[in-house]
């Protein structure tokens, strides 16, 4: 029985890393899907800005409040585009500890929290190209 105990263990404990690096990549592949429809956003915002300028023109009509907001709105998902990639690279940026799932630097030997060695595990996640 001991050695079937054992096998169950180290089973669990394999569940367990492979079920925590699924949970990033799920992570990571929800805001990048995220990124992909705030950029659609984007170009439509460029396609009404132009629409909008291309009709003022014709009719010999400025409306700057309209082209304000415009670029108002552009900024703003542009913004939301570069708050996506930082939260990208802070779920790259950092190992997460098997013993007690404290977030440590990708450089760190040990856990900060508990103390225990960090798997030199392979990093594979962030060469992954999730589309």
């Amino acid at each position: 029985m001991d050695v079937l105990d054992s096998v169950l263990e180290k089973a669990k404990a394999i569940l367990g890393v492979a079920s925590k690096k699924t949970g990033r990549v799920v992570e990571i592949s929800k805001i990048k899907l995220d990124s992909l429809q705030t950029n659609s956003e984007i170009k439509a915002c460029y396609e009404k800005l132009g629409n909008a300028v291309y009709s003022m023109a014709k009719a010999d009509y400025e409306n700057p409040e309209l082209i304000a907001n415009i670029i108002e709105e552009i900024d703003e998902l542009v913004e939301h585009l570069d708050d996506n990639q930082d939260k990208i690279s802070n779920i790259k940026a950092y190992r997460t500890c098997e013993c007690c799932d404290n977030r440590n630097p990708l450089d760190a030997t040990y856990c900060s929290k508990c103390g225990n060695k960090l798997e030199d595990a392979i990093e594979c996640d962030e060469d992954i190209e999730i589309v």
